[in-house]
């Protein structure tokens, strides 16, 4: 970033990891704005300068978060992908009392990720879903009988105790997130672009789009193919591929080649990739 943003909105309440990650890479010297949805973030991101807004994108247990590729297609060309940040997730089983759960709380990916765990463990528990893992820790503030997983950082918000902390911790879980900001003015160093790529109606385009990043060994990150509302088998690409367009190179070159076998392509924005952090 080549300037401090004045607000960090972030998928809230407080606790979540997006809240994490908004606290360790930009500080609490600046607001932080917990929103209900990913939605309500682009939307803040969208309607205000010198802001940012970290949505989640990919998570290793539970793959690419389609509502944010929807988005970014939906918002563009108001809204840029300024960073790539990841956390290595560690979990921790937040709760009252190990010995009386009967209800465990968390977002989707937790619950997947822990499956296997919580069968073991808590075969006679109810598992229930929430939109995220700090509306997990709420409920669970609730309910004497209930537990929560979800990060350290809950029970220093929530009057909940850690019952176990890591919550297998032998088993990779990494979660990828954007930082969203206005598109930026000024070029900053950056190692990853971000394009929306509607191709040709017509056979092999595909093919055609992606043999120019082969021939000039420039790699693609992330391709995901998502549908056009209100029009019927027509799709859009969200694809990223390493380099920079801000800068003379191959990267730029290859795009132009591309460019051939595509209706249109929007850059979303070229940017660094941060170290992931631990949790």
């Amino acid at each position: 970033m080549t300037s401090t943003p004045t607000a960090i909105a972030y998928l809230g309440p407080e606790g979540t990891y997006a809240h994490l990650v908004a606290r360790t890479r930009y500080g609490l010297d600046i607001q932080h704005v917990p929103m209900p949805s990913i939605p309500h973030v682009f939307e803040y991101v969208a309607s205000n300068t010198d802001v940012l807004g970290i949505v989640p994108i990919e998570n290793s247990s539970g793959g690419t978060i389609y509502e944010t590729v929807d988005l970014l297609v939906s918002h563009a060309p108001h809204v840029a992908i300024r960073e790539e940040l990841a956390v290595n997730v560690k979990l921790a089983l937040l709760g009252h009392d190990m010995n009386s759960i009967n209800i465990i709380y968390s977002h989707f990916a937790p619950l997947n990720h822990c499956g296997a765990w919580l069968k073991e463990r808590f075969p006679g528990a109810e598992l229930r879903e929430t939109r995220s893992t700090a509306e997990a820790a709420i409920e669970t503030s609730k309910n004497p009988s209930a537990a929560a997983l979800g990060s350290r950082l809950l029970s220093e918000l929530y009057p909940l105790r850690i019952l176990e902390y890591p919550v297998m911790d032998d088993v990779v879980n990494v979660t990828h997130f954007f930082a969203l900001g206005r598109p930026a003015t000024t070029p900053i160093p950056a190692t990853r672009t971000g394009l929306l790529v509607r191709l040709l109606n017509q056979p092999g385009s595909l093919c055609t789009f992606l043999e120019p990043f082969r021939e000039r060994h420039v790699n693609l990150t992330r391709i995901v193919s998502r549908p056009i509302p209100r029009q019927p088998q027509t799709y859009v690409f969200f694809v990223e591929i390493e380099g920079s367009v801000l800068e003379e190179g191959k990267t730029k070159t290859v795009l132009a080649e591309a460019s051939k076998a595509a209706d249109t392509i929007h850059v979303l924005g070229s940017y660094p990739i941060v170290s992931a952090y631990d949790s």
